[in-house]
């Protein structure tokens, strides 16, 4: 029976139910049910294997998920904002008088 498995569907749906399950739990934490459409779904993924595996199963993501379109983010840094913010505590306690200078550097 274990020539019938195919090892390479099992890791795609694997990454699929991986991939709605991290859908579902966004909409829950954005307090938006299944029965909501939305208007997309993107994903970030780690190699052009899991691309691939994404790319074909787009349909029953969408499905899943109830969104009417499922995209591959360009680049796993497209979902992702940083911000710096110096602590004037800690820097303040350490460098004293130097504060000012090093926040305006780290701002930039």
């Amino acid at each position: 029976m274990e020539e019938f498995i195919d090892e390479s569907l099992n890791h795609d749906m694997n990454l699929v139910m991986k991939l709605v399950s991290l859908g579902h739990s966004a909409r829950q934490k954005a307090n938006r049910k299944v029965r909501q459409p939305l208007a997309e779904a993107a994903f970030s993924v780690g190699n052009a294997r899991e691309r691939s595996a994404l790319a074909s199963s787009t349909d029953v993501i969408a499905d899943e998920l109830n969104v009417k379109k499922v995209r591959l983010l360009d680049s796993s840094t497209e979902a992702v904002s940083h911000t710096v913010k110096p602590l004037p505590k800690q820097l303040g306690q350490k460098y004293g008088n130097k504060f000012p200078a090093i926040q305006q550097a780290i701002l930039g």
